[in-house]
């Protein structure tokens, strides 16, 4: 299965949040691909840097999901976005329609109702880990 993960997930997976374990086991399973545009790396990055946290923190996860480069195309495609949608979200909604070939069913892991429901507007199954168990439906 394929899963496209917005920074929301990364994030609460490398802060000391409750979820942390849950999300650590989630991003283990290897049974998904995880993929996430090159923002999830540096949106994380920002937050431990913010928080005063070794960016060692972080490597668990990030190595775990492989990380696609912003085109000029994904710029467009986000910008092409109706539905109200912050900047960062639509970069996400808009990579993971990158990602879509026909016979290939992308879900989009989130923990952000706007980006959610505007992935689930273009088409994606849409979960959030950190309010769905590990072993749910993705």
């Amino acid at each position: 299965m394929i899963v496209y993960v917005d920074s929301s997930i990364g994030v609460q997976a490398v802060l000391d949040t409750p979820q942390r374990p849950a999300l650590e086991s989630w991003f283990d399973d290897k049974a998904r691909t995880l993929i996430s545009s090159r923002l999830f790396q540096t949106e994380i990055i920002r937050v431990l840097r913010r928080e005063g946290l070794p960016l060692t923190d972080a490597d668990g996860v990030l190595d775990r999901v492989n990380l696609i480069s912003l085109t000029a195309d994904t710029h467009d495609q986000a910008e092409g976005i109706e539905q109200h949608i912050r900047t960062l979200g639509a970069l996400h909604v808009a990579t993971a329609m990158t990602l879509a070939i026909p016979g290939t069913r992308i879900t989009v892991a989130t923990h952000d109702d706007t980006m959610a429901e505007v992935a689930r507007a273009h088409g994606f199954e849409v979960i959030d880990p950190v309010v769905d168990p590990p072993g749910g439906r993705a």
